[in-house]
């Protein structure tokens, strides 16, 4: 959203300011796109636009991977402190 109001504005952006507002794999992927977009006869804003929404895809994915991974690590945590304390009960 950024850079399409940079890109309407009167100073523009260029593709190295992308860099502060992506990861360094959305830089990489987005660098696929803008070479795969080349390739194609519609290289309009509205390519644009699908490249843009695949990317916040695919970092909603990410995130939502991520929040799996922290969850299931927690989950795991509290399973082995519970089998260590009913493990401790069952000793004394």
């Amino acid at each position: 959203t950024k850079i399409m109001e940079l890109h309407s504005s009167d100073e523009g952006y260029s593709y190295s300011m992308m860099g502060s507002f992506l990861s360094a794999d959305e830089m990489g992927r987005l660098q696929k796109m803008i070479q795969a977009r080349n390739s194609l006869r519609e290289n309009g804003l509205d390519v644009l636009r699908q490249s843009v929404a695949t990317l916040k895809s695919e970092r909603e994915k990410y995130s939502a991977k991520k929040n799996e991974d922290v969850i299931s690590g927690i989950e795991s945590i509290i399973k082995r402190k519970s089998a260590r304390g009913a493990s401790d009960q069952n000793n004394t």
